[in-house]
C-alpha cells in the first residue's frame, strides 16, 4: 500500500521506492548536494562521487561502527576514500640493489647446480671448478638473505584522503556510559545521530525514513517528506553545519588502513 500526499510547498509519500524523487532530484542538482543518513551503501556512495566529479559540491555525512567494521562499511569507504602511495627514494634503491644481488645469487646457484648434476662425473674431476661447488651452498644462502631483507623494507608510504566532503560520525556503544571523569563529573556516550535529511541547492528538502542505501531508496516501505521552502532548507542546513562541527567522527587514515592493502614493496602483496 502508498500513500502520496501531494502539495506545495511540501508532499509526503509512504511506501516502496521512497527515493526516486530524491535519486532525481540529486541527479538534476545544479550546485550543492548534501547527505545525512546513518547507514549508506557503495552505489550511492558512487553516485554521490561521480556527482562530486561533475563539479557539483557534495557533502555527507554517514556513520561508521568501529567495533563491527564489516564488509558492506569497507566496501562504502571504498569509495569515498582514495589510497595515495609514494615511494621513499633511498629505502627503494637500497631495495631494487638486494632484489638484483638475490637475482644474480640465485641465478648462478641455478646454472651451478645444472651443470653439477648434468656432467656430474666430469666436471667433479676438474680441479679449476672445486671452488664453484664450494660457493654453491653460499650463493643459495645469499640468495635467500638479500631476499629476505629486500621483502622487509618499507619501500612504499601510504596516504589517505576523501574523495569528497565525507564525515563518517562514529558509533559509540553503551560501555563508555556511566564513566567517571577526573572531578567527577559523569561521562556519557555521544547519541547515536539516527537523523535522514538531504538537501539540494538548498531550495529542495527531504526527511522521513529512508537511509543512503539500495534498500532504503528502492525496496523498503519508507516515509519521506520533500520540501521546496527554501527557508526550510536554510535552516536545515546550518543543522548540518553544527553537526559537522560538533559530532565526533572516524579519521579518514585509520578508515583507510582498514579497507585498503599496505604492500611494503612490490614482493610483498
Amino acid at each position: 500500500m502508498e500513500i502520496e500526499i501531494p502539495d506545495k510547498p511540501f508532499d509526503v509519500y509512504i511506501g516502496s521506492r521512497a527515493g526516486v524523487k530524491l535519486l532525481n532530484d540529486i541527479d538534476a542538482a545544479e550546485h550543492r548536494i548534501r547527505i545525512m543518513s546513518p547507514y549508506v551503501s557503495p552505489r550511492e556512495m558512487q553516485l554521490l562521487r561521480d556527482r562530486a566529479e561533475q563539479q557539483c559540491q557534495v557533502d555527507c555525512i554517514a556513520t561508521v561502527d568501529l567495533q563491527q567494521f564489516d564488509w558492506r562499511q569497507t566496501e562504502t569507504a571504498r569509495n569515498v576514500i582514495a589510497q595515495e602511495r609514494t615511494a621513499r627514494p633511498a629505502v627503494r634503491w637500497v631495495f631494487r640493489s638486494l632484489a638484483a644481488i638475490a637475482a644474480l645469487l640465485a641465478v648462478f646457484a641455478i646454472a651451478a647446480l645444472v651443470m653439477l648434476f648434468v656432467r656430474l662425473e666430469m666436471l667433479l674431476e676438474i680441479e679449476a671448478l672445486q671452488p664453484l661447488w664450494v660457493s654453491i651452498p653460499g650463493a643459495i644462502a645469499g640468495a635467500i638473505v638479500a631476499y629476505s631483507i629486500a621483502r622487509a623494507l618499507p619501500v612504499y608510504r601510504y596516504r589517505y584522503k576523501s574523495m569528497f566532503p565525507v564525515k563518517f560520525l562514529v558509533k559509540q556503544g553503551a560501555g563508555t556510559a556511566g564513566a567517571e571523569r577526573s572531578g567527577g563529573e559523569q561521562s556519557h556516550p555521544t547519541p547515536f545521530h539516527h537523523v535522514k535529511l538531504y538537501l539540494i541547492d538548498e531550495r529542495i528538502t527531504y526527511l522521513g525514513s529512508l537511509n543512503f542505501t539500495d534498500a532504503g531508496l528502492q525496496a523498503n516501505v519508507e516515509s519521506r517528506l520533500r520540501s521546496t521552502d527554501s527557508e526550510l532548507a536554510k535552516q536545515l542546513s546550518s543543522y548540518f553545519d553544527r553537526v559537522l562541527a560538533t559530532y565526533p567522527e572516524a579519521d579518514v587514515e585509520w578508515l583507510g588502513k582498514r579497507v585498503y592493502a599496505e604492500p611494503k614493496n612490490a614482493l610483498v602483496k
